[in-house]
Order: structure tokens, then C-alpha cells, then sequence
């Protein structure tokens, strides 16, 4: 699963380590979900995580890390679609970070611009408790699909591949998609 956090989630995450915006990087570094962002916004963590305003909040070095675990671990789109949907153009750069890294939900905090689109080419916008539950529950399934896989070896029935909701994102697909078969974690294509 691939999924963007809005610089206000990872904001609001390092003020406060309690909650959902300070959960949801934690449900990330497990590995099996993917953190998009881009250079743009990259760029804007560094303007934002500097101001003044949030120096009694953020210490410099929780600042830094961030910003160099965003350009080192996260898949980082270096060019971003032409895109107009919020009604804040600042927000444009976020939606097209997850429409060209293509991931299955945008996190926000954002209420009046981001949240209130809904969705973003078919990409859901989610506040942070959503999202939050949503990896938890993915992470969960995942956890017991290892868990058997590794109980029961190559005897773990796999049914044929039907179609439906996609084992990988969640989201509703088709039967013309590659059939999930056992790989590196238990899961595949």
C-alpha cells in the first residue's frame, strides 16, 4: 500500500507523538506501507518545520530527521502532473505527489481544502484517523496472512483469484489483474 501524508499530518505528528498524526508514521516504518512524498514537498517541510512559530514544538534535530527520513526512505516524485482540484493551489502538489506515486489514500488534517474534495482521481482523501485505522486493519490482515503462511508452509489454500478487493491496496479491481500468489512476505504478484 502506498499512501501520502499531508505536511500538516507530519506536523501535527511531531508536536505530538499521541494521536492519530503521530500514530500513523510509526504504522509506516513496518515496511509493507509505502510513504510518497516529492520534492515539492520536501521543500516545504523545510520551510515549515524552520518557522519560528513552531521552534518551541520542534526541535531542530526532530526537524532534520524528519526531513532526511522523508528524501532517504519514502519514493520521492521528482515531477508532478499538471493538477487543479483544491481550492488551495498549495494543495495541488500534494494531490499530484499521490496521483503520479499513484497510492491508495491521501492523509490530511486539512478540513476546508484537502478533506472536503473527498477524493482526488479516484484516490480517497482521508483525515488521520481513517487513514490510521485503515493501515491498521491492512497491517493486521497481513499479520495473521504471514502468520498462517508460515504455520502452514505450502499447504496455505489459495483459492483462484476471482477478483474483488485487491488483497495489495483494498481497492475494488478486476478479475483481468495477475492472480496474488506467495511471495517475499507471504504475499505477491
Amino acid at each position: 500500500m502506498r499512501i501520502v501524508l499531508d505536511t500538516n499530518v507530519l506536523v501535527s505528528g511531531l508536536i505530538s507523538r499521541n494521536g492519530y498524526p503521530g500514530g500513523l508514521p510509526r504504522l509506516v516504518q513496518g515496511g509493507r506501507v509505502t510513504l510518497v512524498t516529492s520534492e515539492y514537498q520536501i521543500a516545504e517541510l523545510r520551510d515549515v518545520l524552520f518557522r519560528d512559530s513552531l521552534r518551541r514544538f520542534i526541535q531542530p534535530v526532530e526537524a532534520n530527521d524528519l526531513i532526511h527520513h522523508m528524501a532517504t526512505v519514502a519514493m520521492v516524485i521528482t515531477e508532478l502532473p499538471e493538477v487543479a482540484l483544491a481550492p488551495d493551489p498549495k494543495d495541488d502538489a500534494i494531490l499530484a505527489t499521490g496521483i503520479a506515486g499513484q497510492v491508495d489514500m491521501i492523509v490530511s488534517g486539512d478540513k476546508d481544502d484537502m478533506l472536503a474534495l473527498g477524493d482526488a482521481e479516484g484516490i480517497p482523501i482521508v483525515t488521520p484517523r481513517k487513514g490510521f485505522e485503515r493501515l491498521a486493519h491492512l497491517l493486521r490482515t497481513l499479520t495473521q496472512i504471514i502468520l498462517l503462511s508460515s504455520l502452514l508452509g505450502d499447504n496455505l489454500p489459495c483459492p483462484p483469484y476471482q477478483g474483488g478487493i485487491s488483497y495489495t491496496t483494498g481497492r475494488q479491481d478486476d478479475a483481468s489483474e495477475a492472480p496474488l500468489t506467495r511471495g517475499v512476505g507471504g504475499l505477491g504478484r
